[in-house]
């Protein structure tokens, strides 16, 4: 009876350290994937588009922080945090409705590129690239205790600047897509006070998508146009005398058009003189 009585006290020790074992494991699986929120501080600028400053986050703590707010994985380089699918208990005010990132690839000293997209509960949904160290996408999970962001550039919200594909083209440089209204177009380049001036009648909302800017990016965030593409004029805004002067200077009526960066300057060139409702200012804003 003696010996019974141990085996099962025995059984019973084995089988809660078999659960306890099985909890830890599960939980270590889940760790090995950064948590989509971890990045959300990454995201925060206080001023400016753009920043080469470096930002550094304890992922341990943020991990654990974490730990019991569930997330998705559609791909092995991709995770996706919903406010919505979190269970009742987790009530904690100020996250993020929506934040996922997408692993693009590793750039120059390991570096990796990400795109980061994120919603607070408004109708825009913001769009990030980073450049980070501390990932390792052989293992395809975390190699460190912290991350650091090497370098911002701000995509922004719809057609404020959102980033509609992300690429690396050199282990120094990558390509970047983003969406851009008629005034923002327009004005690309030019000094900020000027391009008040130049870009006046023109629409500049999230909804008022005239096509979309490709740039090259290196690893201090230094920034050269590629093309610009615009969409086919039937699809463009016609609600103002300088909406309509500019689409008249492009020729895409039912398709796509593609700029080369020579191009463009000849089309800003040419709106200063044809469309402002004033008489012709100088280039030197340019």
């Amino acid at each position: 009876m003696r010996t019974t009585r141990y085996s099962s006290y025995a059984l019973s020790t084995l089988f809660i350290l078999f659960l306890t074992t099985l909890c830890l494991k599960s939980q270590a699986g889940e760790r090995e994937i950064i948590h989509p929120l971890c990045f959300e501080p990454f995201a925060n600028l206080e001023a400016g588009s753009q920043s080469s400053g470096k930002k550094t986050i304890d992922l341990n703590d943020c991990m654990n922080k974490y730990l019991s707010y569930p997330f998705k994985q559609p791909t092995p380089w991709q995770a996706v945090f919903e406010k919505n699918d979190q269970p009742e208990y987790n009530s904690e005010t100020g996250l993020p409705t929506y934040s996922s990132y997408t692993l693009i690839g590793q750039m120059e000293n390991q570096q990796v590129l990400m795109s980061y997209s994120v919603s607070y509960g408004g109708s825009g949904t913001f769009s990030h690239a980073f450049l980070v160290e501390g990932i390792s996408l052989q293992k395809q999970v975390p190699n460190n205790t912290t991350l650091t962001q090497t370098l911002l550039v701000e995509g922004g919200d719809r057609c404020f600047g959102s980033i509609e594909h992300l690429s690396i083209i050199s282990p120094q440089k990558f390509e970047i897509r983003r969406k851009v209204t008629p005034s923002a177009l327009v004005g690309y380049g030019m000094k900020a006070d000027y391009a008040q001036r130049m870009t006046k009648g023109l629409p500049d909302c999230a909804l008022c998508c005239i096509g979309s800017l490709v740039e090259q990016v290196d690893m201090k965030g230094n920034r050269e146009l590629v093309n610009v593409i615009l969409l086919p004029r039937e699809l463009r805004e016609t609600a103002t005398k300088q909406e309509r002067c500019l689409n008249r200077l492009t020729k895409a009526d039912i398709h796509t058009d593609i700029f080369t960066k020579e191009d463009f300057v000849t089309l800003q060139q040419n709106y200063i003189k044809e469309c402002p409702d004033y008489d012709t200012p100088s280039l030197k804003g340019l």
